[in-house]
């Protein structure tokens, strides 16, 4: 591709330490049917073989660069972006991949339907030897649908499987730099207010869940703190239009902060640090339903073997449960639609 023709799409990917992964992440964007694309790849001053495997690409799509100290994550996204040149931008973690079609299926979305803030395609959660996706979601959702269903753990986009507009996040000045956990979520939610939201139903995407991800290693009171920021953005800046949404975020954030807790437990965190987060955050964990209460005793009281073991099995079970669950929304949607006629 010549450089002076400008990408349609940029495919991001910031690195570090992750070589083994990362010829993955790039050749999966390589790979497209939509020719007209970028690679930006920003190394974030990485001490193992990625350099040279950087200098093996002779592709002109491709884009290096690479800092001379480490700078953190959310700063080395921003580098991505401010390299860019594409139309649209997607981030992708140097251990996730895309399917040939994510590009133009998903710029096709964009194109036919201009009042779309961002579209989003189904991902495929890689979690150590097992593989799920969140439910599907309508083709089309408003601002408030969307973050109603997000609200109730119904949807969740990851960033690899999002197309942007590369204007609209440098409209927000990029990622927020002093966000550690969800900068993406951020942006994403104040992206929502612009336009409705697209989805795609097509598995175009694959992220990689490890115990070196954000919501494994960072302490629980810091992505707690984070979600209350992030969450409350709606009704900050919006009250009137999503107030009615507040109670839900509210519980959402409870149940997130306590599977946050049940997997630093199966990771050996120690019982009385997890206690203690408990205790100093009980007023949040009381917005959750009777139901839950057992997860939370079973953290701080069962053996990390055993809560393993526990993981293991609803592993098994989840997708029997998305499946009883799309089964039961199908059954209300025909149910709507016979009582309207």
């Amino acid at each position: 591709m010549s450089r002076s023709r400008t990408p349609l799409v940029t495919f991001a990917i910031p690195t570090l330490n992750r070589s083994s992964f990362l010829r993955r992440a790039i050749d999966s964007c390589l790979a497209q049917t939509l020719a007209n694309i970028e690679v930006v790849v920003s190394d974030d001053a990485s001490t193992d073989n990625t350099q040279a495997m950087l200098r093996r690409y002779s592709d002109p799509r491709v884009r290096l660069t690479s800092n001379a100290q480490t700078i953190g994550m959310s700063p080395n996204w921003n580098r991505c972006l401010h390299l860019a040149s594409g139309t649209y931008f997607t981030l992708l973690g140097d251990d996730d991949y895309l399917e040939p079609s994510f590009a133009k299926t998903m710029v096709e979305v964009f194109e036919n339907s201009a009042d779309v803030s961002f579209v989003y395609s189904k991902v495929l959660v890689h979690d150590r030897d097992k593989i799920f996706a969140y439910r599907p979601a309508p083709k089309f959702q408003s601002t408030i649908e969307f973050l109603r269903a997000f609200f109730s753990g119904r949807v969740m986009p990851h960033l690899c499987g999002i197309l942007f507009r590369r204007s609209d996040l440098l409209s927000l000045g990029g990622f927020n730099e002093t966000l550690r956990f969800a900068p993406d979520v951020e942006a994403w939610i104040q992206i929502a207010t612009i336009g409705k939201i697209a989805y795609v139903d097509d598995a175009l995407s694959h992220f990689t869940l490890h115990a070196s991800s954000a919501s494994h290693t960072l302490p629980l009171k810091e992505t707690l703190k984070e979600r209350e920021y992030v969450f409350s953005i709606p009704f900050q800046r919006w009250p009137e239009r999503f107030e009615p949404l507040r109670q839900a975020a509210i519980r959402h954030q409870a149940r997130l902060a306590s599977r946050d807790l049940f997997r630093q437990a199966t990771l050996g965190q120690d019982k009385l640090s997890l206690a203690s987060f408990v205790k100093n955050h009980l007023s949040t964990f009381m917005s959750l339903p009777l139901y839950a209460f057992p997860i939370i005793l079973c953290s701080l009281l069962f053996p990390t073997p055993m809560l393993s073991g526990i993981l293991s099995i609803s592993r098994h079970f989840r997708p029997i449960y998305d499946t009883i669950q799309n089964n039961r929304r199908n059954q209300l949607q025909v149910g709507s639609l016979l009582g309207s006629r």
